[in-house]
């Protein structure tokens, strides 16, 4: 098989066993359990006509290493280092889709999407092959499964993994990825800040 295929295979392309029986992931060292209270899960969304806004966004690979991390209108700076803000936000994560998988009453064809607070929502999409793609928006955004999946396959496939200079299972250096993210988020309608901020 070619390196280009093996490229695909990784990110979850072509189908493989591994993908086939489960993701995989090793529990990370630490998970945040205490960020889930005072919390809402919920997979129904607004239609709120207010103006909206997206603040930030994160990848991650299937062992917790955060690949890309970028934000537009985040307004509140965490007081601690970034490597600690990745563990805590993958963390959680690993912990919310545990919560969600063995608690729901009902199959779920999706799993985890989205959770909201009483300031922001997470949105969440994971690839077979372990990527997580996850983005915080104002609460008035709607469902962004399809903005999320349409980031992996129109812009991580073809300007990561199609790319021979970039390795899969290292941060994102390239400023072409970079380019066009930031392009495909800004023209996105859910992007627009909200009047006087």
């Amino acid at each position: 098989m070619g390196t280009d295929q093996n490229r695909r295979r990784k990110v979850g392309l072509f189908p493989s066993k591994a993908a086939a029986q489960g993701s995989g992931n090793s529990i990370p060292n630490k998970n945040c359990c205490s960020a889930l209270s005072r919390t809402k899960f919920t997979s129904q969304f607004s239609d709120s006509t207010v103006k909206m806004t997206i603040y930030n966004f994160y990848l991650f690979d299937r062992n917790g290493t955060c690949l890309y991390y970028v934000d537009w209108n985040r307004k509140k700076q965490m007081t601690m280092s970034k490597e600690e803000e990745f563990k805590l936000m993958y963390g959680m994560i690993f912990s919310i889709k545990s919560f969600v998988s063995r608690l729901s009453p009902t199959d779920m064809k999706d799993g985890f999407l989205n959770y909201s607070t009483s300031k922001y929502k997470l949105h969440f999409f994971e690839t077979p092959s372990g990527l997580k793609f996850i983005m915080n928006t104002d609460l008035s955004v709607g469902s962004m499964k399809d903005v999320l999946h349409q980031m992996f396959s129109s812009i991580y496939v073809e300007y990561v993994v199609k790319n021979p200079l970039c390795s899969l299972d290292q941060p994102i250096t390239s400023e072409l990825f970079k380019n066009k993210l930031d392009e495909f988020v800004r023209a996105l309608p859910q992007f627009a800040v909200k009047a006087g901020t």
